[in-house]
């Protein structure tokens, strides 16, 4: 159920929690908890899911506007626009860009974001990161591609999470992982044959106890 509250916000009660919704602009068939990050469709009178990252490691989402466009949106710039409502080409405009306070982006809430130039975003922790030009070992760059491919041929989600998990093993940066893993870089480093047969085994094993299922 929504209902406005006594400041002229919408707070909506579900699954026995208390949502705050806020107006996007341009985009009137949705609401944005922008302290929790949510996105919530009211025709549909539920939450958007977007969990996967692109190769930079931002989230994006398709959200239809006023004029019945389809529009491809990063999560970050959907909630910074409900937050400020301002249209994302209002702080383009002016050179700003969202900036993730704790580095992580997939942490979409308010509170982690915020409106900066560009060289306000590189902070010092990001220069050391950016400055770390020691390459990964072959042995590294087979076991990180064999533990994501070990992982999907289970039929685990590989999300950002993950990738976090690899940056924070291997000292590097979310978006290094990442280009790794899509085959960006590091290109002419393959799995070793033990590792092909062992991904095989798996994949097998899983598609067996689907099939198991199945039957059941």
């Amino acid at each position: 159920m929504i209902m406005n509250d006594t400041n002229s916000k919408l707070i909506l009660a579900k699954g026995g929690e208390f949502y705050e919704l806020h107006a996007l602009p341009g985009f009137s068939k949705y609401l944005v908890d922008v302290d929790k990050g949510l996105i919530y469709s009211v025709r549909s009178e539920r939450f958007l899911n977007p969990s996967t990252p692109n190769f930079k490691g931002y989230i994006y989402t398709t959200l239809t506007n006023d004029e019945g466009e389809t529009i491809p949106m990063s999560v970050h710039s959907i909630i910074m626009s409900a937050y400020t409502q301002m249209d994302p080409s209002e702080w383009i405009e002016r050179g700003l860009e969202i900036d993730h306070v704790d580095e992580n982006k997939s942490n979409n809430r308010a509170y982690n974001l915020r409106l900066v130039t560009r060289q306000q975003q590189y902070t010092e922790s990001v220069r050391q990161r950016m400055g770390k030009g020691t390459r990964l070992s072959i042995s590294d760059v087979q076991y990180i591609r064999y533990f994501v491919s070990y992982l999907e041929a289970k039929g685990k989600p590989v999300g950002s999470d993950v990738f976090h998990m690899l940056a924070d093993k291997y000292d590097k940066d979310y978006y290094s992982i990442s280009r790794l893993i899509r085959g960006e870089s590091y290109a002419d480093v393959g799995l070793t044959q033990e590792m092909k047969q062992s991904l095989l085994d798996a994949e097998l094993t899983e598609d067996l106890r689907k099939l198991k299922e199945v039957k059941a």
